[in-house]
């Protein structure tokens, strides 16, 4: 008995604008309106600062690199916006990266951090024998839409048979803060049941009881298709 894999993401309309977090205290400042943001590219940072030089040129830097040019208004105050980064696809950060951020103005500097994430959901490894094989299972991003402050959402996997209706929802357990993310689970079994032949979907999402995840739908999910034979 063997199975392939098909993987789908979808992200419903759920993005929720989140608490700011206070910059520290200091001749400058900069903060960002979200200590996590989607890494799927639907989405922009919001940069503000201020104690800086009135209608003079301030460089906004990630990475250490220059990013983006504004100007400070004539309290010293800056609001900019620039793309949200993607994370790697690859790697030690693979879906989940954090960045710092600065405005710099001559002498004037002031840095804070946030983080990326994309909503994802996987099992390692993903060949053998599905009645028998043990994976640890992956969650990334699933807190992405959670205010700042407020605790991570428990990540759920729902089995839906060929038949289409849900046989078990397991529970992997909150995700860390800010994105959510779980990196990787204890092994378990990929099924904890023996599953018949036929087309099976693995549905990660933060929902204790199923509801097939669509275009349209307003909570963040991911999908796994896999084939039983």
């Amino acid at each position: 008995m063997r199975f392939s894999v098909a993987r789908v993401s979808l992200l419903g309309s759920v993005i929720a604008a989140l608490l700011v977090a206070p910059a520290a205290a200091s001749a400058a400042t900069a903060s960002v309106d979200r200590t996590c943001y989607p890494g799927d590219g639907s989405s922009e940072i919001v940069v503000t600062g201020s104690g800086y030089t009135a209608n003079e040129a301030v460089s906004l830097m990630v990475g250490g690199g220059i990013v983006g040019v504004t100007t400070a208004d004539a309290s010293g105050n800056v609001r900019t916006t620039f793309p949200v980064p993607a994370p790697p696809l690859t790697g030690k950060s693979k879906n989940d990266q954090g960045y710092e951020m600065s405005l710099v103005q001559g002498g004037l500097s002031a840095t804070t951090a946030f983080r990326t994430a994309r909503v994802v959901g996987d099992f390692s490894p993903s060949n053998g024998r599905p009645t028998t094989l043990k994976v640890r299972f992956s969650a990334f991003g699933f807190g992405v839409a959670t205010p700042t402050g407020q605790p991570m959402p428990k990540v759920y996997v729902h089995y839906v048979g060929p038949n289409r209706k849900v046989r078990k929802t397991i529970s992997l357990g909150a995700g860390a803060a800010p994105c959510g993310t779980i990196a990787k689970t204890a092994l378990r079994k990929l099924f904890p049941f023996d599953p018949r032949s036929g087309k099976w979907t693995l549905q990660f999402d933060t929902n204790p009881v199923y509801h097939r995840g669509t275009g349209v739908s307003r909570f963040l999910f991911y999908t796994i298709g896999l084939t039983v034979s």
